[in-house]
């Protein structure tokens, strides 16, 4: 083992853990989930970005399974991590830096659960997420949809981490050894972790619903979202391409107006509302309410 490297500890308590029991195909999940809510955290403290780690990043994170002691599961692992263009953060700074992402993780995962006890509202978790990432001394982007990516992400992760919570286990329990920042998780966290988010509504207290000619770029019937754009813009923020999402149930039903719009590459009107706009920042989105007229 790499004598620098940072210790992890998971433990698995209740249920059959508690005799020494996990299925295998649980453990390997749980610890693919933990392994990305590390590296999720640790670039975000690292780069002092909230944004989802870019494909081509020199910064590498894991935690590396040492070994599973019987008892209540007890997993000991390295969090092993280089970055290229600082010439590497194992040694010195190998601690500090992931007693900071684990902080921050702990952090994410706070917040995350607590947004889900309103009314799961994913413009909700950004929100929350981003003040908590303020706070840690995180810039968030310019981009408001890179925060939307880290949420997304941090949800991935957590289902697959919490999966022993279904029937093998009761909690979690991950600690860097020898500091006293932990991360708990519990069956109740489980089950709000899994509530989806609810489709976004109209604000009667945010900006009004407005009539717009629009043409559509891209159109997903499933999820209701896309891209489009608007034909007579009246302000910045309609310029060029833009997000929008829709609640109208038509849009699901075979040959409806929207998507007959979009396969004759023709306008049409909408209602519609803008949501999570900020002056100067991108990534807000526009929840199209139903057809004008």
């Amino acid at each position: 083992m790499e004598p620098d490297a940072p210790r992890i500890r998971l433990r698995f308590t209740g249920g059959l853990t508690d005799k020494g029991i996990i299925p295998a195909a649980e453990l390997g999940q749980a610890l693919q989930g933990w392994d990305r809510l590390l590296q999720l955290a640790y670039y975000n403290t690292e780069s002092r970005r909230l944004r989802v780690p870019p494909s081509d990043t020199e910064l590498r994170s894991s935690l590396r399974l040492v070994r599973v002691d019987r008892g209540s599961i007890l997993v000991e692992g390295v969090f092993w991590a280089t970055n290229h263009a600082a010439g590497g953060i194992i040694g010195g700074g190998a601690f500090a830096a992931t007693l900071w992402a684990m902080q921050w993780a702990k952090s994410m995962i706070k917040e995350y659960v607590e947004s889900k006890d309103a009314d799961a509202n994913l413009d909700r978790s950004v929100d929350q997420i981003e003040r908590a990432a303020s706070n840690q001394d995180i810039r968030t982007s310019r981009n408001r949809q890179d925060s939307e990516d880290v949420v997304g992400q941090l949800h991935s992760a957590l289902q697959a981490a919490t999966v022993p919570l279904d029937s093998s286990a009761a909690r979690e329990h991950l600690e860097l050894v020898g500091q006293t920042v932990d991360i708990q998780i519990d069956e109740t966290d489980r089950a709000k972790i899994l509530v989806p988010f609810n489709p976004p509504t109209v604000d009667i207290d945010s900006d009004p619903v407005i009539d717009a000619l629009v043409k559509f770029i891209r159109i997903n019937k499933r999820t209701g979202k896309g891209i489009l754009r608007f034909v007579r813009p009246t302000d910045e923020s309609q310029l060029g391409s833009q997000r929008f999402r829709c609640d109208d149930r038509l849009m699901r039903m075979r040959g409806n107006p929207y998507t007959k719009s979009f396969h004759l590459d023709t306008p049409i009107g909408v209602l519609v509302q803008r949501k999570a706009y900020e002056e100067g920042r991108h990534g807000h989105y526009w929840l199209i309410v139903g057809l004008a007229g």
